[in-house]
């Protein structure tokens, strides 16, 4: 209970401590990242696209938003999970902070390079309308029988079928086609005006959360396939 009622406090002051570094890190490196993601893209056969906030950010504010601290990219069906982390790590120095799984399938792996975290949220494709996409939390209040235990959310977002290209500081992006749907879907109908209270609320591609939890992951339990069924 000590240590539940401690945690909290000390990640407070953690932030305080490493946002304010982590967004220095994304002014400084954001775009050399971008470019980079765009030519791995391009050489791996990974199907990257800016996602989440940082697709908010270039589209609406026209680069990343002055308050955000890392690159979200959204991985379309392409390279498997696995995959992706050993290109990641091997080929191009990024080190994986953790990855995180969900009935057996890894559903996000955040990387790091240079002080700058890339998370890789991966599309799952059920052979509906929709991807469905996954995120992980912890809840202050819970009591987890593992320390690597999360819960997870549960989202989804209209397919990206069709790309179509932006340029933000000289690099080509691909984006969503249906950008407009695909930010509706990720923030409300009000997306278009910057919120400073902004909380999450009416996010009409958020589905709920889960009633079992997910795991984090190392790099070895990745790459060699040791992935928690619950």
């Amino acid at each position: 209970a000590f240590g539940r009622w401690l945690f909290p406090k000390i990640g407070f002051f953690w932030h305080l401590y490493s946002d304010p570094r982590r967004r220095r890190a994304l002014q400084k490196y954001g775009y050399s990242h971008l470019k980079e993601l765009v030519e791995i893209s391009e050489k791996e056969g990974i199907t990257l696209i800016p996602w989440a906030g940082t697709l908010l950010g270039f589209v609406r504010d026209g680069g990343f938003m002055k308050h955000d601290n890392d690159v979200d990219m959204a991985v379309l069906p392409s390279k498997s999970p696995k995959e992706a982390v050993d290109i990641m790590v091997n080929k191009y120095g990024y080190q994986l902070i953790q990855g995180l799984s969900y009935h057996g399938k890894v559903r996000v792996c955040s990387f790091m390079k240079k002080g700058l975290s890339v998370d890789f949220y991966f599309m799952f494709d059920d052979g509906t309308d929709f991807f469905k996409q996954y995120d992980f939390f912890w809840k202050d209040d819970f009591e987890y029988n593992d320390s690597r235990q999360n819960h997870v959310g549960l989202y989804s977002y209209p397919r990206m079928d069709k790309l179509t290209t932006m340029v933000l500081n000289n690099i080509e992006i691909k984006i969503p086609a249906n950008i407009e749907e695909e930010l509706y879907y990720l923030y409300g109908k009000g997306w278009k005006v910057p919120d400073p209270n902004y909380k999450g609320e009416g996010r009409p591609g958020r589905l709920g959360t889960a009633d079992d939890l997910g795991y984090s992951m190392t790099y070895d339990e990745v790459i060699n396939d040791r992935i928690p069924e619950a």
